[in-house]
């Protein structure tokens, strides 16, 4: 009598259901598994089983056609031992599957090469006549300045002669130290000043102007800067009759304007009152035009005019007006 576990005895069922049971059971012990041939008492045989499990009245068994079939013992005529299915080893534990590869470090990023805050220029005039009358005008002016979003530092001088058939008529130096405080975010501003002249035809060896007052930016954009600046200080006149510091004040526009890339020009006016005596003034006023020569700007042509008028100067004309043309390096 057989009993087939899910339903009756088919002769058609898929053949790979004994390989899946004999593949289960060598999983299991990891040892060969012994086949059969059962013959039953009605006359059928079962070739290549394998013994699943049994008891005194069943046994149960794995067949490559019929699946897991359950069988009466007392419907089996005989069984016989008809050798063993190939071993099959036990599995192993999977290796587990290597690491990811680690990624390759990042290239280190390639930083912009740092601007220096550090910038200078340097330019020379030279002009002259030859004949009834021989003349020469010589002017030179170097400078450095450090520029950054919190400060501006700007250290300038400058030199003028001017000679008439051999006799000067002009010899005069100029130096400047200006340390300026920028607030980011507000036009408001702090500096402090210190100027430094001498002049062969003045009645003076040297003369001294310290200052300090605020800043302030009317129009800031990327062709035009108009600046106003107030202040006080003191000056002193080194060698003068009266060599005394004296309280002054300072008020002053300075105007620049970028009409190209190349082209920028420069207006500037400062009025310095007396505080002992408000009818003693200076005024120094100036504009030029500067024109780059080259694409990087390095070199440059500059032309323009300058006027430093003193109420104290003398003469029939207090103006002392200086003229050039000069050519520059900036770097």
């Amino acid at each position: 009598m057989v009993h087939e576990s899910g339903g009756p005895l088919r002769r058609l069922a898929k053949p790979f259901i004994l390989a899946a049971g004999l593949c289960a059971t060598s999983i299991a012990y990891a040892e060969p598994v012994a086949l059969y041939r059962i013959d039953l008492t009605t006359g059928e045989s079962l070739q290549n089983v394998a013994i699943i499990s049994e008891t005194d009245e069943f046994i149960t068994i794995a067949h490559p056609v019929l699946g897991n079939v359950t069988l009466a013992r007392s419907g089996i005529a005989q069984m016989a031992h008809t050798g063993t299915a190939p071993e099959t080893p036990a599995p192993e534990t999977p290796a587990p599957p290597p690491p990811p590869p680690e990624p390759a470090p990042a290239a280190p990023a390639v930083e912009d090469e740092e601007t220096s805050p550090w910038s200078g220029y340097a330019d020379l005039g030279l002009a002259g006549t030859a004949g009834n009358t021989q003349t020469l005008t010589l002017r030179a002016a170097a400078g450095v300045k450090r520029e950054t979003e919190e400060s501006i530092l700007r250290i300038d001088g400058r030199y003028r002669l001017n000679t008439d058939s051999g006799d000067k008529t002009a010899n005069q130096a100029i130096g400047s130290a200006r340390h300026d405080w920028l607030l980011p975010g507000s036009p408001w501003g702090f500096f402090v000043e210190a100027l430094l002249e001498y002049d062969e035809f003045k009645d003076y060896d040297l003369r001294l102007d310290l200052l300090g007052g605020v800043t302030y930016e009317f129009i800031k954009n990327d062709t035009t800067l108009l600046v106003g600046q107030a202040g006080v200080g003191a000056y002193n006149e080194f060698g003068a009759p009266d060599e005394e510091w004296t309280p002054q004040g300072l008020l002053g526009l300075r105007l620049e304007h970028a009409f190209n890339d190349r082209t920028k020009w420069v207006a500037y006016g400062n009025y310095y009152p007396s505080f002992t005596d408000l009818g003693d003034y200076r005024i120094i006023a100036g504009t030029n035009i500067e024109v780059a020569l080259n694409e990087d700007k390095s070199l440059y042509l500059k032309a323009g005019v300058e006027d430093r008028y003193s109420s104290e100067g003398g003469g029939d004309n207090p103006n002392d007006v200086d003229f050039y043309v000069t050519l520059g390096v900036a770097w």
